[in-house]
């Protein structure tokens, strides 16, 4: 799943193209209530995972918690409500 899939599944898709590309991005999350550098964070982080630099599986979650992950799909579809109410 891409981030913009998974922005679909949290209700905002409308912002996935824009918000990892451009400086309007930021100013939306600013002022939404995010802080600056929370902002640059998240926008660092959409850009990492455009790029494809997260894109290596490990077996980390299952190490660490004894179960194997869930996919992106499956946590967005089971945590839509919790993430829509931080935004």
């Amino acid at each position: 799943m891409d981030i913009k899939e998974w922005l679909k599944h949290i209700g905002m898709e409308q912002h996935a193209e824009s918000f990892a590309e451009n400086e309007a991005g930021v100013a939306r999350a600013i002022d939404g209530g995010m802080g600056q550098k929370e902002a640059d964070g998240l926008i660092g982080l959409f850009r990492l995972i455009r790029d494809g630099s997260m894109a290596e599986v490990t077996d980390d979650v299952e190490l660490v918690t004894g179960r194997a992950p869930i996919g992106l799909s499956a946590f967005a579809r089971d945590y839509a409500e919790a993430l829509c109410r931080q935004l």
